[in-house]
């Protein structure tokens, strides 16, 4: 007697099998895509970030230039002649030398002293 052959039916497990491949390849892709297009984003933040840090460093750096052009002498001196303010450099009486140290109960007497007789002038 002649063996019947069996029709297998379609194999279900290998077809399962690569559409699950393909799924898992195409979300890679996905993936992939998706990440190079947020480092590319990020690149751009980080360009824009830098073009305004430079930008901040040039302005920092012309306004020291104008405020050490302003507090020259020089500067000053033509200020007030062009004011017209009669201004002129102060008495040696006028001036007061704070010490750059600590302060002892001798100096703050002394500095106390400056105050009070220089409050009382004004009267």
């Amino acid at each position: 007697m002649a063996k019947k052959e069996k029709k297998s039916g379609p194999p279900t497990a290998s077809i399962v099998f690569v559409g699950l491949a393909c799924f898992f390849v195409v979300i890679a892709g996905a993936g992939y895509l998706w990440n190079k297009s947020q480092i590319h984003e990020l690149g751009q933040q980080i360009k824009g970030y830098e073009l305004r840090l430079e930008a901040a460093h040039r302005r920092h750096l012309a306004l020291q230039r104008d405020y050490a052009t302003n507090c020259s002498p020089a500067y000053l001196d033509w200020r007030v002649k062009m004011l017209k303010l009669d201004l002129g450099l102060p008495q040696p009486d006028q001036i007061v030398k704070l010490p750059d140290g600590p302060v002892g109960p001798q100096d703050e007497k002394l500095i106390s002293g400056r105050m009070i007789s220089a409050v009382e002038g004004r009267d």
